[in-house]
This record gives structure tokens, sequence and C-alpha cells, in this order.
């Protein structure tokens, strides 16, 4: 087994590093007794509290632990040194990118059977950056509602972010927007092509950050927006989700302008399961999303004054999301995750005054899959090599309708 492990870490080492330590969480703190003094040689272990996920950091000569890679979530701290009584954090919530340092705990002598429980909080501010940044959190996306469901349009509430709308980018042009999810970049930004930015569901997103200034030389793969989001997990208990999201213009007012009602539609159905493969250890994740937007594309040549032309149209998103981790040992954990988008209109055409026979079919794919191995060395050393980072961006196949259009008009 040691064989095949030092075989596994030459080839992850090979393979480019993931950004996932962007996206995760630090933690450090201080242990002393009651004099005051630091306390070396002290066990830490965080738990987090939704899977079970242990971590273990011991304390150095002067007194200080720190854990480097903790993913996002909320957490209860053990601190154990034989002959003083065992110490208890809880009520530690980790954000996305946050660095928290925890007060001082004082460990006591211990009588017969002595725990003592301290609740706690990360701090608000990060003293230890300067970044210009602000989190979403998981109540947040759960709880606040959306019109449409795209979930950066949260990012309008972060500072910094002075747009009045989000599509697939917080108010800014492709050029100046990063995305990054489990720590794998899949902005698409190839010049011109037309592509714009894949979706992900709303379902399918825990939490994220979003970081509008000074942001550390680990990231700056754009002028703008980081935009640091992680995926939902499986924890240990079994959950299951269904949603249903339908528009009609059957509600809606008439158009101030238009002294109309404005026809529109737009349906999305979609579901999550996720739960324990081995409670403690290894959890799945899975969420798929269908959105259907028909509509009818009316056309009016600015050359043929006389003649218009109507067509049926629908647009139709697929969104899969799937993820796995594997707790292997106190300092080694394996995540696995995959996600596909897909978008197909069968008429798409520029502009209302074009002629029907600049139509086009498109189909528009991206694919992702990310495997990363963190693996704790000591408390001021961790690897997380990348095992595979696979992308396929911009598959855009465009089927041209022009000799049908003008053998039928």
């Amino acid at each position: 087994m040691p064989r095949y492990m030092g075989w596994l870490i030459a080839f992850a080492i090979l393979l480019p590093p993931s950004l996932a330590a962007q996206q995760n969480a630090t933690v450090q703190g201080t242990v002393v007794d009651e004099s005051r003094g630091v306390m070396p040689g002290v066990t830490v272990t965080a738990t987090e509290i939704d899977t079970g996920r242990q971590s273990l950091a011991v304390t150095t000569a002067d007194g200080r632990y720190r854990f480097e890679n903790l993913a996002p979530g909320q957490y209860a701290f053990r601190i154990e040194l034989s002959g003083f009584a065992t110490a208890q954090i809880t009520g530690i919530e980790l954000l996305v990118g946050t660095n928290a340092t925890v007060p001082p705990i004082t460990l006591t002598l211990a009588g017969v059977e002595e725990t003592v429980v301290v609740s706690s909080q990360a701090p608000l501010v990060d003293v230890t950056s300067s970044q210009v940044s602000g989190n979403i959190d998981r109540r947040q996306m759960e709880e606040l509602p959306l019109q449409g469901r795209n979930w950066q349009e949260l990012s309008l509430m972060v500072k910094g972010i002075t747009a009045n709308s989000a599509t697939n980018t917080p108010g800014v042009s492709d050029d100046r927007f990063q995305l990054n999810l489990d720590g794998q970049q899949i902005t698409q930004r190839v010049a011109g092509s037309g592509f714009g930015q894949p979706k992900v569901s709303r379902e399918a997103i825990a939490e994220f950050q979003i970081v509008t200034n000074l942001f550390d030389i680990t990231q700056g793969r754009s002028t703008g927006i980081q935009v640091q989001a992680i995926s939902r997990s499986g924890t240990n208990s079994l959950r299951a989700s269904t949603f249903g999201f339908f528009r009609t213009d059957r509600l809606n007012e008439e158009d101030f302008v238009a002294k109309r009602v404005l026809p529109f539609e737009n349906q999305q159905v979609g579901g999550t399961l996720g739960g324990p493969i081995i409670p403690g250890k290894a959890h799945f994740f899975a969420s798929y999303e269908y959105e259907r937007q028909p509509a009818d594309v009316f056309l009016a040549p600015t050359r043929l004054p006389s003649q218009t032309f109507q067509f049926e149209s629908k647009n139709v998103n697929k969104n899969y999301l799937g993820r796995v981790d594997y707790q292997l040992s106190a300092t080694d954990h394996l995540t696995v995750r995959g996600q596909r988008w897909s978008f197909d209109n069968p008429f798409q055409i520029s502009s209302g005054t074009a002629h029907p026979s600049t139509a086009e079919q498109l189909r528009q794919r991206t694919n992702n899959v990310i495997g990363t191995w963190t693996r704790t060395i000591t408390s001021n050393l961790m690897m997380e090599p990348g095992l595979f980072n696979a992308l396929c961006f911009g598959l855009t196949e465009r089927d041209d309708f022009s000799l049908f259009m003008l053998g039928s008009v």
C-alpha cells in the first residue's frame, strides 16, 4: 500500500493544482492554562457538525494551533490534554474564504470527569486580509426569494457591487469576471465566441464569496470581480428536495409603455438528493434542474415593410451536478465533483428587424469535472494537488436555417 501511495503522490504533483484553498477557511487560536501560560502539545479536534468530518492539530511551543484548509460549515472544537479538563467550543460558523481567530481557550486542572463547554462565534471582520469582499451564506442561499432563481443576483447585496442587475455575471463584462466552483475556474472567456457564461443551478450552490478588490496573489485572473463558490455536499442525514418555479403573463399587469400585457412564460423544475454512503466518512450529493421558456418570435424586416413573420421559439436549460466526498483518514480527504450545463434554442435570431433567413438553431454545452485530494502533513504544511481537472467549454453548435427559410419565403 505505501508503494501505491507514493505513485499516487507523484502523479498528483504533476497535475495542475486547483484553487480550492481560496474557497476554504482558516482557523487559528491559542491554548493557555489558568496562569495564562501557553500550553504546547494540546490536541485540538475540529469536527464539521453536518458530516462528522474531523481534522486534527497540535499546539506548538507557543501554544498556538492552526487549521489551514477547513471546508465552510458549522464546526465544534474539542481541546484535550492529559490531566486537564476537556474544553469544547461550539457555534463556530466558517464561511467561504474566511480567516477566523478563536479567542484564547483556558484549560483547567481536571476533576473526576469534567468538560468545559464554550460558545463562540467566528469574527465578523477579518483583520488578516485587506481584500474588499462579502459573503452570501447558506441561510441566505436557502431563504431569500429570487425572481428567476438566479443565485448571482444575491451578489447585489455585497459591498463593491454597483450594478442594478445580474445575469450570469454580477454586472461586469466577461473579461472582468472569474467564477471558481470548488476551486475550479469555470469562467468562459473566449473572445468573440458569443457563448456567455455557463449557468449553475441555485440548488447546487451552498454559498459563495465575492471579492471586488485587492484579492491576493493566488487569485487575480481577472481585472474585476472574483466569485468563489462551493457546491453543496451530502451530510450524515439523507435529504431530498424538489422545487417548481413558474411564471406566466396571466398574472402580469399591462406594460406602461406598450399599454398591453407583454407575453412571457417560464417554468423551472428540479430536485436534489444527498446523504451518507458511510456515515461520518463518505457522502454524496446530486442535483438536477430543467428550465423551459417558450416564446413567439415576431419579425418585421426593415427592407420588407409589408411583411411580418412569426415563429415559435423555446429556450431549454438543463443543469446537472454530482459530488462525492470521502474522508480517507484524519489527515486525508478526497472530493470528486462533476457539473454539466446544456442550452438549446431551435430558432435563434439576433433582432426583430432581421429576416428569418438569418435564424439558426443554437446548442451550447459545458462540462467540468474536478477531483482533489487534501493531505495535512503538519499544522503548518498542507498538500492539495488536483488529481484531475477537466473542462470542456464553449461547445456551440449552430445550424444555419438560411436555405430552408429562403425556400419557404
